[in-house]
């Protein structure tokens, strides 16, 4: 079996990141593109291939929550460890599953929960207390302030504030630059300023 670390997706900065922390990719994994990329073997996400290369490590740097959620399970049930890529230290009194990614200039305050395969993008700010369900990912540049409880399979937007004590539905879309001001619920898509509901959301896409 092959014990080296391969990365899902084609992301610039998860990949320097991972340099900087020591941490060396030794293929790619995608689901649209093969070949070469900054001198690494991009594969084929099919099943088939993963068990061929006889993968043990994985880093999912995708931003999809719903299309994480379904590789974790598979992986899982595969003995495929989920590895997390950590850039700033945290505060003692945070807790995290595996597959927490936090990027470059990104910020967790005290007492934060932080759920199974997270990513943080580069520049975001969690404050203190805040709760982030499985398979969220946080946007560059967004803000979630103090005591903020954000559902599972959540996708907060670049430049997105979300105000003190709000609850975030599970599967909900938080639309880039939006402040939001009350509680969403589950399934919607908040966007604007102050944030609205604009549909229901089955799948995830960009707003």
């Amino acid at each position: 079996m092959n014990n080296s670390t391969y990365l899902i997706g084609l992301d610039e900065e998860l990949l320097y990141l991972a340099k900087s922390c020591q941490l060396s990719f030794d293929g790619i994994i995608d689901n649209k593109e093969t070949g070469k990329w900054n001198n690494l073997n991009i594969y084929s996400e099919k099943k088939s291939i993963i068990k061929d290369l006889g993968i043990l490590r994985i880093v999912l740097g995708i931003d999809d929550p719903f299309k994480k959620e379904k590789l974790d399970k598979w992986y899982s049930k595969n003995n495929i460890e989920i590895v997390s890529i950590i850039k700033n230290e945290l505060h003692p009194s945070c807790k995290y599953e595996p597959g927490l990614i936090t990027q470059m200039h990104s910020f967790l305050s005290i007492n934060c929960r932080i759920g199974r395969c997270v990513k943080i993008n580069v520049g975001a700010t969690i404050m203190h207390d805040v709760t982030i369900g499985d398979y969220v990912t946080v946007a560059p540049r967004a803000v979630l302030l103090g005591r903020v409880k954000i559902g599972k399979n959540v996708f907060i937007g670049a430049n997105a504030t979300i105000l003190p004590d709000i609850v975030i539905g599970d599967n909900s879309i938080i639309g880039a630059g939006a402040v939001v001001t009350k509680n969403v619920p589950k399934g919607v898509i908040a966007k604007g300023v102050p944030a609205v509901f604009v549909k229901k959301n089955n799948i995830f896409y960009n707003v």
